[in-house]
């Protein structure tokens, strides 16, 4: 079967009702709920897709394209603000422009940093109130990154909701794999100022794997498990994900024991990615070859690189399908044009070692996976950086085969986010969607080690039927202990350093208890951890279990996987004690019940501190004032050009032969001067204008020229009516002569009434050209009167027609059904007949 987005739109349809998710006839119902936009909010790309009731529809910026460009810029004119600008409009002001902003969330300010792939030249500084990034605009404004972001945010969730018709408040982010938990909550911070609720963070590959699942993959006669690679060269970075599809009916492996045996089930495996490797790394090969042709003696500026690494852009796309191209920019620096050829042998030969990131990342997840490449049964390649030929050979050399390229390469995230947003809404969801970890966790309790959470941890997206191990947004929870010794500091790291934690936990007693938490009597702590289906990590409760009866299995209902007890003798501070003869305290708990403790909490570290409550509200009121302030914008903009247009056509009428004949010359000269000092007036000072000034220079126009204007538009129209009214009078004349010689049967009063309107016109066209006829309403009149009575005359018929008419009428057959005409009433047309013959023997 040839395979179409129509195809693929039933299939999936199908499958879920098949899987007993929905009725067959949900493709023909409306759907009611809010929308809920799905983002690929790529470094350097922005996708965006919606769910419209059939399938993933993708939205289209203001220029009609598929995808935008993650830009923004602020611009301002002689220091006066200006309307912000989004997408490729943004680089048309590239001494404004700002990229690669998602790359600056999450990350401490450092001088060493480049803050972007390759090439940041936004002024970054420090804001030392938070030891994060700012970029200083060229305003001198200062923005955080979270704010930038939320900029793009709101100018994706308005196309959406042109897009739609709708308002929209809730999103599916796709985020790469690699994100930090830092990164992940700045991003959420983002959306909360661009006033989004984000429903769920989900990686890169686990909505590539769940499109394909639902699309290619037929999950309800799957026979056996398959394994799938998937590798997204994207613009800045590369991932390789492995996932395993486990059908409706077959058994599920070993190492899912989450899974139901009567569900289908995607489940990511592992993933791999480099920061660093991308299109990104093609451009800046082709960026470093224009630079070299260059003349030395040329300093280039911020202006001319970004001129560069956008030429560099189109000529990377252009070298994907020809061996050579022309790169050409005007006015590069100063006066110099740069015009030269570059060939794709010699891009391959700049970025050449640059992959070497491929085969490491390859192995890497599918070492990770536990696999080997006989072991996988599909590999497909997405994301825009992947065709260039000599990425693709690398790609089949390391694989030793070619690899599939049957899924949207730049399209394929944004709209398996949506079918994963669609489907999650869903109350009785059949397919397990399970994703990892990604990221290595150290949890220590002071400077102990309690636990590595593997960057393999399972972590349910999708999966409504387990009720002891998931929340109901997903996710899973963790239970750790550690011996009760007073209040308790706990940190959450990505390496094995407690110097670097991202998160800090402080337990305390309870209020109004006593100020160490293993003052009871000693005891265990139980920590309990949650991680949510957007892989954040927080600690929903920590509880003290005093020394008492004791403990053999696990507490009844405490959320599993419970580490096993004996499991504790293995952990670094438990080894610390048994060299040191000290004897592990025991699991007890009293009859009395645990003890609820007081977890204080704060994400951050490194230097970096995250956004407060009271700064995130300020921000609101910032992305609103802007709003505002460019409603203003918007509004002066359209009178400015109101109040042109005005002045534009107000030269042209002075300037033509009618207003030389309707005013004098002292009313000519008083507009035009007033006109032309409202022009000097927007050329020096409208810039800097408020909307309330410019209406009233719109309306000091007005007042002058509106007397003067009526004047030449009543001249017009005489002119008009004099031309109209020679017109009617040259035809109505030789009509009627033509109408008497023809008709001798027309009724003379009728004819009476137009030699009396010809003479009527005649009169007033003769006043009209001696200048004795100021108003043309009079002439315009009678030229429409006249008109209708030749009209009338015209369409008086002849008795002989009509005597003719009745004859056929009689002598026609009536058909069935019709009736029988009466003959004994005489036709109206008889009697005028009659009544003209004898007026004629008379």
């Amino acid at each position: 079967m040839r395979i179409t987005t129509r195809n693929i739109e039933l299939l999936f349809l199908l499958s879920l009702w098949t899987l007993g998710d929905i009725s067959p006839s949900l493709a023909d119902e409306k759907i009611d709920e809010e929308p809920i936009m799905a983002l690929d909010y790529g470094s350097e790309w922005i996708k965006v897709a919606v769910w419209n009731g059939r399938d993933a529809d993708v939205v289209l910026n203001e220029n009609s394209k598929r995808k935008s460009l993650a830009a923004l810029a602020i611009p301002k004119k002689r220091g006066v603000d200006e309307l912000r600008l989004f997408g490729e409009a943004a680089t048309a002001r590239p001494q404004f422009a700002i990229q690669y902003v998602r790359e600056l969330l999450g990350k401490s300010y450092s001088k060493e940093n480049k803050f972007g792939p390759h090439y940041f030249p936004e002024n970054v500084k420090l804001d030392p109130s938070r030891g994060a990034c700012k970029v200083v605009q060229g305003g001198g404004e200062e923005y955080s990154p979270e704010v930038l972001n939320a900029m793009l945010l709101t100018y994706v969730k308005g196309r959406v909701q042109e897009h739609t018709g709708r308002a929209v408040g809730k999103c599916v982010i796709a985020v790469p794999s690699y994100f930090s938990e830092i990164q992940r909550r700045s991003l959420l911070a983002s959306a909360d100022i661009a006033g989004l609720e984000v429903t769920l963070l989900l990686t890169e590959g686990l909505a590539l794997a769940f499109k394909y699942g639902i699309e290619r993959m037929n999950l309800l006669s799957l026979p056996a498990p398959r394994n799938v690679l998937f590798l997204d060269v994207g613009a800045t970075k590369t991932t390789v994900t492995i996932a395993r599809f486990v059908g409706k009916n077959s058994s599920p492996p070993s190492t899912s024991p989450s899974a139901s045996p009567s569900n289908a089930m995607v489940e990511i495996l592992s993933s791999a990615s480099d920061a660093n490797f991308g299109g990104s790394s093609f451009t800046a090969g082709l960026v470093s070859l224009l630079v070299k042709r260059v003349d030395k003696t040329k300093k280039l500026d911020e202006r001319a690189m970004k001129r560069l690494q956008g030429e560099a852009n189109k000529a990377k796309e252009i070298l994907s399908a020809n061996k050579e191209v022309v790169v050409t920019v005007e006015d590069l620096v100063g006066d110099f044009d740069l015009r030269v050829t570059i060939t794709r042998q010699e891009l391959e030969e700049e970025c050449r070692d640059t992959l070497v990131a491929l085969p490491i990342l390859i192995d890497k997840a599918i070492r990770a996976a536990g696999l080997n490449l006989q072991q996988l049964h599909g590999i497909e390649v997405v994301g825009g950086a992947w065709r260039p030929p000599m990425v693709l050979k690398e790609i089949e050399r390391i694989l030793s085969v070619v690899p599939g390229r049957r899924m949207n390469p730049d399209e394929s995230i944004a709209t398996g986010a949506a079918l994963v947003a669609f489907y999650r809404g869903k109350q009785q969801a059949k397919i397990q969607l399970l994703d990892i970890l990604h990221k290595d966790v150290y949890v220590w309790a002071g400077q102990d080690l309690l636990q590595l959470i593997p960057s393999s941890w399972k972590v349910p997206v999708i999966d409504k039927e387990s009720e002891s191990l998931l929340t109901p947004e997903g996710g899973s929870d963790i239970v750790l202990q550690t011996p009760a010794r007073g209040d308790l500091t706990v940190y959450l790291t990505d390496d094995a350093f407690t110097s670097n934690p991202f998160a800090t936990f402080l337990i305390t007693r309870v209020a109004g208890g006593s100020a160490g938490a293993g003052e009871a009597g000693g005891g265990m702590v139980e920590l309990h951890f949650h991680i949510s289906a957007s892989g954040l990590l927080s600690m929903s409760r920590a509880t003290l279990l005093p020394l008492g009866v004791t403990r053999t299995e696990k507490e009844p209902g405490a959320p599993p996987p419970f580490l096993d007890f004996g499991a504790i003798k293995e952990m670094p501070w438990a080894r610390e004690r048994e060299k040191n003869n000290l004897p592990l305290p025991p699991l007890m708990m009293s009859s009395g019940g645990p003890v609820e403790l007081v977890v204080s909490h704060a994400i951050g570290g490194r230097g970096f501190r995250m956004l407060s409550a009271a700064e995130i509200s300020l921000a609101k009121e910032t992305i609103k004032e802007l709003e505002r302030r460019e409603e203003k914008l918007r509004k002066k903009s359209e009178v400015l050009n109101t109040l042109e247009a005005k002045m534009y056509m107000c030269r042209e009428k002075l300037s033509s032969e009618i207003a030389a004949s309707a005013l004098s010359v002292a009313e000519m000269a008083l507009v035009l001067e007033h006109v032309d000092e409202i022009e000097s007036w927007m050329e020096e000072k409208s810039s800097n204008a408020t909307y309330d000034q410019v209406v009233r220079r719109l309306q000091d126009l007005e007042i002058v020229i509106s007397p003067l204007l009526a004047a030449i538009k009543d001249k017009e129209r005489l002119l008009e009516a004099r031309s109209d009214a020679k017109s009617m009078l040259e035809r109505s004349k030789s009509q009627l002569e033509s109408l008497l010689a023809s008709r001798p049967w027309l009724k003379q009063g009728d004819v009476d009434a137009a030699r009396s309107l010809l003479l009527r016109l005649q009169t007033w066209l003769e006043a009209a050209e001696r200048g004795e006829a100021t108003g043309w309403e009079e002439g315009e009149e009678l030229t429409v009167e006249l008109g209708k009575k030749m009209k009338v005359l015209e369409k008086d018929v002849s008795p002989f027609d009509l005597r003719e008419k009745k004859t056929d009428r009689q002598t026609k057959k009536p058909s069935e059904g019709d009736a029988a005409p009466d003959e004994s009433e005489p036709s109206p047309s008889e009697g005028i007949f009659k009544r003209f013959l004898n007026k004629l023997q008379k």
